[in-house]
């Protein structure tokens, strides 16, 4: 945003947002990479960018180690900032600011991939960060202010665009988001991703009771096969 935003800013205040943009820009890992965790070990890797950070990351050392809030759960699992992984990360290889073998996103996505990957019948899916709550219970009744966060077809499609970027193939991911759609063609927010329960018309690798059509996942299965 501050570098299109610079063209029409102009003079001083133009040079100013682009410096600021270079200034974040080169500070992302230090502010947003965590190093040495449990997840890290775990997955054999140097680190990871996490979900979100606490504001005083930009004068307090150490900060990625406190807690963190995650709505819509009843009860907060209190994971530091830096236990707590999403997708996001992706977005840095989307927008050109880090190459797709860049080994801070490498890492991130062996451990996103680890982590918030789920496969299914209709191909794998991802969900949004773990801890997630927002989505049905596990008894399949409807989300009410908590639940279990449940893996979004959006994330297939996002994923396949870095797997593009890698020069890999696109067409698993296309071909999942295909498999994950309703009756009547259409993608949802969420996908079921755990043991069928018929009477409730919820099974693996397909809708949910979540948003359908959500415009967004369409938008990304779009985008991805262009």
């Amino acid at each position: 945003a501050l570098v299109e935003g610079a063209d029409f800013l102009g003079g001083k205040a133009s040079d100013c947002a682009l410096m600021l943009a270079d200034y974040w820009n080169a500070r992302l890992e230090e502010w947003t990479f965590v190093r040495g965790t449990d997840l890290a070990e775990r997955f054999q890797v140097p680190g990871y960018y996490v979900r979100i950070t606490p504001a005083d990351v930009l004068v307090q050392d150490g900060a990625q180690n406190e807690w963190v809030l995650i709505k819509n759960r009843a009860h907060d699992p209190h994971l530091p900032a830096g236990e707590q992984v999403a997708n996001d990360f992706l977005q840095l290889v989307r927008y050109g600011l880090r190459s797709a073998d860049d080994p801070h996103i490498v890492a991130s996505v062996k451990v996103m991939d680890g982590v918030l990957k789920t496969d299914t019948p209709s191909g794998p899916v991802w969900h949004r960060y773990n801890g997630d709550g927002y989505g049905e219970h596990a008894d399949g009744s409807p989300f009410d202010g908590t639940g279990i966060g449940r893996g979004w077809p959006l994330l297939v499609g996002e994923r396949g665009h870095y797997a593009l970027a890698a020069g890999e193939d696109a067409l698993p991911y296309i071909n999942a988001m295909v498999a994950m759609t309703g009756k009547g063609g259409l993608l949802p927010e969420q996908i079921w991703d755990a043991a069928p329960i018929p009477e409730k018309g919820l099974f693996p690798g397909h809708p949910s009771g979540s948003a359908m059509p959500l415009v967004w996942a369409h938008g990304e299965f779009v985008k991805l096969c262009h």
